[in-house]
């Protein structure tokens, strides 16, 4: 019930566009994406056992897991997932977000949303994906765009 209230409020903020002002430090970025969008999913906390049909499990019962996407600059919600099942997988919602950034929309994620499958799609789409690299990753740096002590910047094969 939750969720479907909640994506109506989405939909009334959606509609009243109202400008943000952005920080001269991100103009370039807000200007190089058609969308700068934030998600991140967790999985909630332990759900009382007052509910009639959970007085019988045993332990912790979680409250499972929701997918939350933010604007990146005015902070606004744009969409929220759950499931149920709290050791749900964020790469079930990969098909739902693909769908719903635009074209030319940057999407930030964490580690959670890693799939080489996953990110050849929406590059296929002229959508766009920034999370951290995983550790054990090989592969081969093709040209280094600019770096610093803080990041790299690089296209890269995999192997």
């Amino acid at each position: 019930m939750f969720i479907k209230l909640f994506e109506q409020v989405v939909e009334r903020l959606a509609a009243k566009k109202n400008p943000t002002e952005i920080s001269p430090m991100w103009a370039s970025v807000a200007s190089s994406f058609g969308a700068v969008w934030i998600a991140d999913a967790s999985t909630l906390e332990a759900v009382k056992k007052h509910l009639g049909q959970l007085q019988e499990k045993t332990g912790a019962v979680l409250g499972g897991k929701m997918l939350m996407v933010v604007e990146a600059f005015s902070h606004r919600p744009v969409a929220a997932f759950f499931d149920a099942d709290a050791k749900h997988n964020e790469t079930k919602w990969w098909q739902e977000l693909q769908m719903r950034l635009p074209v030319g929309g940057l999407l930030i994620t964490d580690m959670g949303f890693y799939g080489f499958e996953w990110f050849d799609t929406l590059t296929e789409q002229g959508k766009y994906v920034l999370t951290r690299q995983k550790a054990k990753v090989r592969y081969q740096v093709v040209r280094v765009l600019s770096s610093s002590s803080h990041y790299k910047y690089q296209t890269g094969q995999y192997n």
